[in-house]
């Protein structure tokens, strides 16, 4: 299985159709970087399909915590089986972060922070 980030991967040459078909899914290509992300989420499924047959491989997205901004997958969350957004790369909680006894009021603090940039 392969690890893909939302905000920057890279892939082997893919030749011009599938670029097209990546880019038509929702995927971004900076060329100053060489790497690509993912700007639309809508057709996730598709993104995912696409990548799977890129590299050969099955896909699954790292989740970045909002919390603490580590990534992880949706595999070792304790929640995936009753997850709304399971595998769309978005901002989740980690286990550290969740059990930590003062969960909530961090996590208010961080909302508001995040709303004022």
């Amino acid at each position: 299985m392969k690890v893909v980030t939302k905000d920057s991967f890279r892939l082997p040459y893919l030749g011009r159709e599938k670029y097209i078909e990546l880019v038509r899914s929702g995927v971004t290509y900076d060329k100053k970087t060489g790497t690509f992300s993912i700007k639309d989420a809508d057709n996730i499924d598709r993104i995912k399909l696409i990548l799977s047959e890129i590299l050969n491989d099955d896909i699954a997205f790292a989740q970045k915590c909002f919390m603490c901004q580590t990534r992880f997958t949706c595999t070792v969350c304790e929640f995936s089986n009753i997850c709304g957004t399971r595998d769309i790369p978005l901002y989740c909680i980690c286990k550290p972060c969740y059990n930590k006894p003062d969960f909530v009021e961090r996590y208010f603090t961080r909302l508001k922070s995040s709303r004022l940039r």
